[in-house]
């Protein structure tokens, strides 16, 4: 039954992705993700942290497919879906207080990845900002340096047309590629 609700989540995020918002609909697969991983055990098992791991995924992924700061609420999402585990997880009747009863190891470690997840999408996106910047520098260069061959070619061009002189220019295989005016009046008369 989980498999296929997820599923069936999995085609309206592709919908909602194609057709209205992709920011939407990264934001719901991940929520989507982070609510299939807290079926993905037992409660206990999860809460005792045997699949625990797993609730890193969608922390590593929303730094990336949404922005870096994206991780720590996903860290939040996933302490507060624990929370939930654990409070699902105890006796009807306690004795301690239930905020004592999480598992603050466990959430605290979730937000050490969220950093880390931050600083490594920070990085990533701080050197895509350098690597755009470096492309505009090179796309004007390439206009300039364009500009300056096609005014070099029309200089050039109009020497060999005004000069007096017969010019042929001939290539490495001995082929001529240009003459002048001047030679092709010098090699007509004859």
């Amino acid at each position: 039954q989980t498999t296929l609700v997820v599923l069936v989540g999995i085609v309206v995020i592709f919908g909602i992705n194609r057709y209205r918002s992709g920011w939407l609909a990264s934001l719901l697969f991940l929520l989507l993700l982070a609510i299939a991983i807290s079926f993905s055990d037992e409660p206990t098992q999860l809460v005792e942290g045997r699949s625990t791991f797993f609730f890193t995924i969608p922390i590593l992924m929303a730094s990336v497919i949404l922005r870096p700061w994206a991780s720590f609420a996903m860290a939040a999402v996933c302490g507060f879906e624990i929370a939930a585990l654990v409070f699902g997880t105890l006796p009807p009747r306690t004795p301690e207080p239930l905020f004592l009863m999480l598992p603050w190891p466990t959430i605290l470690g979730l937000f050490v990845v969220a950093l880390m997840a931050w600083l490594a999408a920070r990085s990533l996106e701080n050197a895509l900002i350098d690597l755009r910047t470096i492309n505009r520098e090179l796309d004007q260069r390439v206009d300039e340096r364009t500009r300056d061959l096609a005014e070099s070619l029309s200089r050039t061009e109009a020497i060999l047309t005004g000069i007096a002189d017969g010019v042929i220019v001939y290539d490495n295989d001995g082929v001529s590629t240009v003459a002048n005016p001047a030679m092709v009046n010098i090699l007509g008369k004859q």
